[in-house]
């Protein structure tokens, strides 16, 4: 039985709803379930409880009915387990050819195993009638969730959907690795306490179309088909796009395309920003090239829309009037209209320029970095002396000479304001300056004299602390990093290592590395806490990302590069995460934890990425708006892609396997992005959770190990 409050199932041996609470009377369920059965035998439902479904599945009860056919809860006698068995209408399918189809693209399905998508089962026929099987979850259908909130009239916000999208491209980003969904809408997409699943993937491709669009129809759900597919054009992916863009636009105003063109959602719901009805348009256009490639960059864009819009932070209450009928509505009907349509071909670019790359500051747990020697020019330039100019020993002033003279004279508004008695100096009046009268003595000289070696006093102070504070820094870190490397430093720079030129690009020192050392072509990463995931505030923050938390790891050593870890050579792809782990393995060492591959990213500074808090595509091989030709490129080609350890391509380029893993160990974390991805999903706290068979074109790998004595 399903419940009448939330649509949720509640199981036969259940007195209450075990989502929303709503208590049910026993007979009045077994009245209720009966009714609905013999509804379902009246409409022509194949099967009724108790009836065994090809030789194996035990029929429990009628959940529900479609455009294409029933949903049944039976129990798989084979595994003794209960799924979900929908049975397909066999008008649907009458030809051999067509029938082959819808097996070869169920098949496809079983394939998808991303913790967002519906896992299917088995497919096959029983007495004529298509069938598959799917795992069963108890949850209720978006479309029922979008009933109640209108119900209640409380439209959804742009902040309340922008979780529930991530999920959706996400999962729309796994399928399309084989195909499209090609059936979305909100009656296949499953709202759990988590977690959504979106199911029936293929099942449209499965299907002849004139009679899919057709029974579609007859339940109002045809307004999620792209043109198209409708028309028996060219399909692809990007017909899921339309459909997201479709369902989004129905949360957010109740409007859903039709043949009249697309909605006008500002008039609808005035509240919303002029960038969305322009991202809304694009999807929905009738030209699949002009909607958006994926659906994460769908999502992407929807997210910096929410990010720059702060009324979608704020939800309705519920004594708010229905959308569309508040005085700014009335307003923008019988007012200003709404802006016209944006060309698809014409949409604003933003143009980032390239921010002035300064050394992010640390954070209080990091110290500063003091580790560049002071050599004679800077340090004339503290005492400022010209260089080669060396303060004598003692810290006795030199006598006063031109070139230090000079600044002094230069200072015009000074020389007039005779110096305090207090001030002056001890030394005697020279007789020839006493003899004059008070104007004659040459000006200049006399208040040179008395001013130089107080001022020659300050600036030795200050010179002889700075220098003694950082040459002991120095010194020390000059010997710590003998210790760990077994060499002597030369320089404070490790000799196997190129540093780099721009000194603003160099790795941040980090003064806790402990003693030890890393086999060739490793960094050293030292141990301790560190702040993982990412902040409440986080703007670009996803639905699987980690709170921050404060994390304890071990010291560590990690691969410069991608895996083979050679400069210059492409990464190793298309692994799946079992092979990756036998890589390392056979190398002596290890995949890397999520959380030792997000230190070695965010580095002592706790970044967002490797090269600091602000986003630049051109210094990792990343997309953004102005380049969208990357590939994967040979390791280090970007050299300002460098983390604080030192580690090399942490953002962008291929996207890495780590060994960590959720608790029922079904799917694996990966991290550090891809080059077709931008700042969102780059971050050094940025993660994708899927299953371990996965393989790709953008998806390496690098190894980790313990640190040597």
């Amino acid at each position: 039985m399903l419940c009448k409050r939330c649509g949720s199932h509640v199981p036969e041996t259940s007195d209450s709803c075990p989502t929303c609470g709503l208590k049910y009377d026993a007979a009045a369920r077994q009245a209720a379930g009966a009714s609905a059965r013999k509804r379902g035998a009246v409409e022509g439902a194949p099967y009724k409880a108790g009836d065994v479904a090809a030789g194996r599945y035990a029929i429990r009860e009628l959940v529900g009915a479609g455009p294409v056919g029933y949903v049944f809860r039976a129990l798989d006698q084979t595994h003794d387990v209960e799924v979900a068995l929908k049975v397909i209408n066999p008008r649907l399918l009458q030809e051999p050819e067509e029938r082959t189809q819808f097996s070869l693209v169920l098949r496809v399905g079983k394939k998808l195993g991303h913790p967002h998508l519906l896992r299917v089962y088995e497919e096959g026929f029983d007495q004529d009638r298509p069938f598959f099987t799917t795992q069963l979850v108890e949850g209720m259908t978006l479309r029922r969730m979008m009933e109640m909130r209108v119900a209640k009239g409380q439209p959804f916000t742009l902040r309340e959907v922008e979780p529930l999208l991530g999920q959706l491209a996400s999962a729309l980003d796994a399928a399309h690795r084989y195909g499209p969904h090609s059936d979305l809408k909100p009656e296949n997409i499953i709202v759990l306490p988590d977690m959504l699943k979106v199911t029936d993937y293929g099942l449209a491709l499965g299907l002849p179309r004139p009679p899919f669009v057709q029974a579609q129809k007859g339940f109002r759900a045809d307004g999620y088909i792209a043109p198209e597919y409708a028309s028996g054009g060219e399909i692809d992916t990007r017909m899921d796009l339309y459909s997201l863009a479709a369902i989004v636009g129905e949360m957010l105003t109740g409007l859903m395309p039709d043949g009249d063109g697309i909605p006008e959602v500002l008039m609808k719901n005035p509240d919303l920003p002029p960038a969305f009805e322009a991202l809304y348009r694009r999807a929905l256009n009738a030209n699949p090239t002009a909607r958006p490639r994926t659906a994460g960059e769908f999502a992407a864009e929807f997210s910096s829309i929410v990010a720059s819009n702060s009324s979608g932070t704020s939800r309705p209450p519920k004594s708010a009037p229905p959308v569309g009928q508040s005085a700014s509505s009335s307003t923008a009907r019988t007012g200003d209209k709404p802006p016209p349509p944006v060309p698809t071909d014409q949409l604003p670019v933003v143009n980032i320029a390239p921010p002035v790359m300064v050394r992010p500051a640390l954070k209080d747990d990091a110290p500063v970095d003091a580790t560049q020697p002071m050599d004679a020019a800077m340090l004339a330039a503290i005492m400022a002396a010209p260089p080669g100019t060396a303060p004598p020993a003692g810290g006795q002033a030199p006598a006063p000479s031109e070139p230090v003279a000079k600044p002094t004279a230069q200072v015009k508004p000074a020389e007039p304001r005779p110096a305090p008695k207090a001030n002056a100096s001890p030394a005697p009046t020279p007789p020839r300056a006493a003899a004059k009268p008070a104007a004659a003595p040459r000006p200049k000289k006399a208040p040179d004299k008395r001013s130089q070696p107080v001022l020659w006093l300050v600036l030795l102070t200050v010179a002889g602390l700075a220098t003694g504070s950082a040459g002991g820094y120095v010194l020390l870190k000059r010997l710590r990093a003998g210790q760990e490397t077994g060499t002597p430093a030369v320089g404070g720079q490790d000799p196997g290592r190129t540093q780099p030129v721009n000194p603003q690009a160099s790795p941040v020192s980090d003064p806790m590395a402990p003693a030890g050392s890393c086999p060739p072509g490793m960094r050293l990463v030292s141990g301790g806490t560190f702040k993982m995931g990412a902040p409440a505030g986080e703007k670009d923050k996803t639905f699987d990302e980690r709170e921050l938390e404060n994390v304890q790891v071990a010291s560590f050593c990690i691969d410069e590069y991608e895996h083979p870890n050679q400069k210059g050579n492409p990464p190793t792809i298309n692994v799946s995460w079992l092979e990756a782990k036998q890589a390392c393995e056979s190398l002596s060492k290890r995949l890397c934890t999520e959380e030792e591959w997000e230190k070695a990213c965010k580095g002592p500074g706790s970044a967002r990425f490797p090269y600091g808090n602000d986003f630049d595509p051109d210094r990792c091989n990343t997309e953004d708006a102005s380049n969208k030709d990357r590939a994967v490129a040979a390791s280090g080609s970007f050299p300002q892609c460098r983390s604080a350890y030192g580690v090399m391509d942490l953002s962008g380029n291929v996207t890495e396997w780590t060994s960590s893993t959720s608790q029922d160990g079904t799917v694996m974390a990966q991290k550090g992005g891809n080059f077709a991805r931008s700042d969102s999903s780059v971050r050094c706290s940025a993660r994708r959770s899927v299953v371990p068979t996965e393989r790709d074109q953008n998806l390496g790998f690098r190894c980790c190990a313990g640190v040597g004595p």
